[in-house]
């Protein structure tokens, strides 16, 4: 994966870039497609730009406001009261889903994060969990290469051992 990787950062060009080359291949689009001139292409990106910018600011400051209230005390300590009634993590996703999409069409899409939080994580069922598979994998390669040496003591602490994972 890293040649790939390598490969794809070193000739695949930066957001920015794709930022600047679509502002003008719009502007030449609107020169040449429309009856307005040059001042009037640039008022009409300004324009749009303030209300990009407003829409901006709304985002950013409901996003703050969420994480201050997920880090406050009693969230921090307690968490949403309802999240006892939820099913437990591993049979959360679902629940949070639906959830998600309900308040992100119906409300404003922002919010959805902020309910999401309450909600809970939605984590994977231990036996599900990848990175547990490897230690355990990994545990039981180097028991098993303990075993191989062929001491009793060994053998002891293999079976022991097996048996906690």
């Amino acid at each position: 994966m890293r040649p790939l990787n390598t490969t794809m950062e070193r000739f695949i060009p930066s957001s920015l870039v794709f930022t600047i080359v679509l502002t003008f291949a719009v502007a030449a689009l609107c020169l040449l497609l429309t009856p307005a001139g040059p001042a009037d292409v640039v008022v009409g990106w300004g324009d749009g730009l303030s209300g990009l910018l407003a829409f901006i600011t709304q985002t950013a400051l409901v996003l703050m406001l969420g994480h201050i209230l997920a880090n406050t005390g009693p969230v921090r300590r307690d968490g949403y009261p309802g999240r006892r009634t939820l099913p437990p993590p591993s049979e959360r996703t679902p629940v949070k889903d639906t959830t998600g999409l309900s308040i992100g069409y119906r409300l404003i899409w922002r919010l959805q994060y902020i309910a999401l939080f309450f909600l809970g994580p939605a984590q994977r069922p231990a036996h599900q969990d990848p990175r547990r598979q490897l230690r355990k994998e990994r545990a039981q390669k180097v028991l098993d290469a303990h075993a191989a040496r062929g001491t009793e003591a060994d053998q002891t602490v293999h079976d022991e051992a097996a048996g906690r994972f």
